[in-house]
Parts: structure tokens; sequence; C-alpha cells
């Protein structure tokens, strides 16, 4: 990275920083919403003794830690990825950018192969998928289902569509992206017909973060 990357993520670190130290718990004073989670963990106090002292003030941190989660995974790890890459968050719904089309005949090949995917009548295979859906390019025209990229990058030849994902996401959302990819990716092609793309996955792995004076240190 150069330094102007590396300024950059030095700003978003501050920022985030900043913003939660303004919500930061003192007290559990506030805590007026979580009387059954405190009633529940007394039953714990055993487990609790000389780690947690003060359990309304642990239920307060544990909600102010849940918030600070969500923040890294909605703004923190997509901005780093938009300055590292060049790239930006690209978003093809009715409202931002409006839907791509695609062929019926591709829809609803993608159907097909996510329902047999569901009955494991097939294992998942890209380029058996490419092929079969990209063939299917005739027809009427429909809307894709709505869909984004956390980090678009485009140039004069390619395409590349990242989907940022937590490490363990759940069966329910994988399907969701598995036909959110298919139906993106057939609408970018048919966008772009001459560039090469890749739409896919990564998965966040940033596990710590250092700081030090003048320093502020990613370590995967």
């Amino acid at each position: 990275m150069n330094n102007s990357q590396k300024q950059k993520i030095a700003s978003t670190v501050i920022r985030v920083l900043l913003k939660r130290f303004e919500t930061f718990p003192i007290d559990a004073t506030n805590n007026r919403n979580a009387p059954f989670h405190e009633a529940f963990l007394k039953a714990f106090q055993k487990n609790f003794d000389e780690k947690v002292s003060d359990i309304p003030f642990f239920i307060s941190l544990s909600s102010w830690f849940h918030g600070f989660n969500t923040t890294l995974g909605q703004t923190f790890f997509e901005k780093v990825a938009h300055i590292v890459s060049d790239g930006e968050k690209r978003e093809y719904t009715s409202k931002k950018l409006g839907n791509l089309k695609i062929y019926q005949a591709q829809k609803n090949k993608i159907n097909q192969i996510m329902t047999e995917l569901s009955n494991s009548e097939r294992i998942p295979n890209l380029r058996k998928e490419n092929k079969e859906i990209f063939s299917e390019n005739f027809g009427n025209l429909t809307n894709a289902i709505d869909f984004s990229a956390d980090v678009f990058i485009e140039d004069d030849n390619s395409i590349t569509a990242i989907e940022l994902k937590s490490v363990k996401p759940n069966s329910g959302e994988m399907k969701g992206e598995k036909q959110k990819i298919l139906e993106g990716k057939t609408a970018l092609k048919k966008n772009s017909k001459t560039k090469k793309f890749i739409f896919t996955l990564a998965f966040r792995s940033i596990q710590h973060i250092a700081i030090k004076p003048n320093i502020i240190r990613l370590v995967s």
C-alpha cells in the first residue's frame, strides 16, 4: 500500500474509534431494557466469579460490543476494501442504480439450478453453471433480482464484484447469496459482453487491530 492509502485507512480507524468512544457505557444506570437477561445471567454467577463483577454493566458492555461488531462489518471492512482496491459499493436495485436485465430463460435455468442444489441433485460446479446459464441468451427480458457488490472494481477489460461476508454465514444466508451471484453475474455479463468478470464472496479475516502512536497495523 502507498502512503495515501495507509493514511486513509488510519483516518477510517480513527472515525470508528471516536464514534464508539461516544457510545461506550460508563455505567448501567440506563440499562432498563434487559431485565430478563440480568435474571438469567444470575444463574451463571459462579462462572462469572473473578471475571465479571457487575452483571448489569456486563450486559450494557455486551450491547455496545455488538454494535461495535456491526460497525466493523457494515462500515470499516467495506471502506478499507475500497481504499485498498480503488473500488466502490455498487447496488443494482430498484431504489439505487436500477435492476439490470436478463433473459427469462436464464432466470428459469437459475431457478432450476437452485432447486437441484437444494435437493442434492447436483453439486456446485462453476464452469457447468456458467455454460448452462449463458447459453440461455434468448427470448423475453426480465429484471434480475436486486443485487449488490460490497466491492465493485471495473476497468477497460474486466469487472470484479465482491460480496463481503462474515466467516460463519448460515446456510439460509448462503442460499440467497448463491442465487444473487448467479443472477448478478448473468446480468453483468449481458450488460458488459466484452469484459471478463468475477463475482465472488470474500470472507472478512482481519482478527485484530493493534493501535500504537502514529501507527495502525491491521493484522490478519
